[in-house]
């Protein structure tokens, strides 16, 4: 059996079982949330695949003092969240990864203080409903699903990332109720489609953090994504973390693109950078751009996740990709910007 992650503060709880270096595991392994907490008597009943809270939590004044609740692995229904969020009133922070049971979720109340909302990889989840609610943050990864938010005056940040090209489930529809006061997006897209470069993005007239997470597929060029960037005239920081799925290198000149001023663009941040002509002329594009722009940080490090060690095979790749952003970039960098290679 994995065991319970430690309780950092008494109103944070961050609750997993994962063995040998789990990521996530199926959902019919998974513990179940002893909904049984929220009785009266408080008595769990505690059975094979069941949630044992840590003991801190389960007196009510516990339970109603808790500000974060972190869920990975294990299984709740859309009434466990009904009970959490009537049950915590003090609840700010709901996390939950890998859940098999959720289908159709619903939050809506302006009495809520929750401000943080988190689904990921529940594979189940059919829709996500949020309104009139003061939520600050929401976040969803998995596949395409009908996403409805309304009436969430204070919802600046959002991160989505839907199927494989991150944009064929209408994303900008989902959260256009949002877009006017939005001022952190944050999207994933693991196969970007040839496709993105006839897609037309609506204004996001406050945006100020634009992050982008896009699969790295041999080298297709990265600068269709420079169109997100001209919709958003207030962008300050732009991120992209490139996925290596397939990095090869080909020769070919560096493209450009019809010109754009980012006037408040302050920070430019490549990360997975391989020296790939592709992650050249992206660069180059805002370096040729930005005239407010005070440092671009380039960081070669591979970016998937695995279980074992990087090798060295890898560590050589990523000093090949230093010595290749030094070569491309320091001669382009204008005084007075700071080149930063991690």
């Amino acid at each position: 059996m994995g065991r319970v992650c430690s309780v950092q503060k008494s109103s944070e709880v961050r609750t997993g079982f994962l063995e040998n270096g789990e990521m996530l595991r199926q959902t019919p392994r998974n513990y179940v949330f002893p909904i049984k907490v929220f009785d009266r008597s408080l008595g769990l009943t505690v059975k094979r695949h069941a949630l044992t809270l840590p003991k801190m939590v389960c007196k009510e004044t516990e339970i109603k003092s808790l500000k974060s609740l972190f869920l990975k692995c294990v299984n709740v229904s859309e009434d466990t969240i009904a009970k959490l969020l009537t049950n915590c009133p003090a609840l700010q922070q709901l996390s939950i990864h890998g859940s098999g049971d959720l289908v159709n979720v619903k939050i809506s109340g302006k009495s809520l203080v929750l401000k943080y909302f988190e689904i990921v990889f529940c594979f189940g989840v059919k829709s996500i409903e949020i309104a009139d609610s003061n939520l600050e943050s929401f976040s969803y990864l998995g596949p395409g699903i009908t996403i409805k938010l309304n009436n969430l005056p204070r919802l600046e940040e959002i991160s989505i990332g839907e199927g494989y090209s991150g944009f064929e489930n209408n994303v900008f529809g989902q959260i256009s109720c949002c877009i006017s006061h939005l001022q952190i997006l944050t999207l994933d897209i693991y196969r970007p489609e040839e496709n993105i470069k006839f897609l037309s993005f609506p204004e996001l007239p406050k945006l100020k953090q634009l992050i982008l997470k896009v699969g790295a597929w041999d080298d297709d060029s990265l600068l269709a994504f420079t169109s997100l960037a001209k919709a958003c005239p207030k962008l300050q920081r732009f991120v992209i973390q490139l996925i290596w799925m397939s990095p090869a290198k080909r020769r070919r000149k560096i493209r450009q693109v019809a010109k754009h001023p980012h006037k408040h663009l302050q920070l430019v941040e490549i990360v997975g950078y391989y020296g790939r002509t592709s992650d050249v002329e992206l660069a180059v594009y805002f370096i040729e751009n930005a005239s407010s722009l005070q440092k671009i940080i380039i960081d070669p490090r591979y970016q998937v996740l695995e279980r074992t060690p990087i090798g060295n095979d890898q560590l050589k790749k990523e000093k090949a990709a230093r010595s290749c952003a030094k070569k491309q970039l320091e001669p382009r960098t204008p005084q007075g910007v700071d080149l930063v290679i991690l």
